[in-house]
């Protein structure tokens, strides 16, 4: 899985992570941001929310 914490270690104990970097991961882990990123590089994005949205559905289902 991509385990932006599992890769660090790697990198921390002096081995080549074979894959992204570990920050990569991160920012890829979290939709909204990678989503603020292609935005900000001028890539094209389809339709979505910006976030609020997801927020909003979450609370619900923690609710019930």
């Amino acid at each position: 899985a991509e385990n932006p914490e599992f890769a660090q270690a790697v990198e921390d104990a002096g081995l080549t992570f074979i894959g992204p970097a570990p920050i990569t991961l991160e920012l890829f882990g979290d939709k909204i941001k990678a989503r603020s990123l292609a935005v900000s590089c001028g890539i094209p994005i389809t339709r979505g929310t910006n976030g609020q949205l997801f927020y909003y559905i979450s609370l619900q289902v923690s609710i019930f």
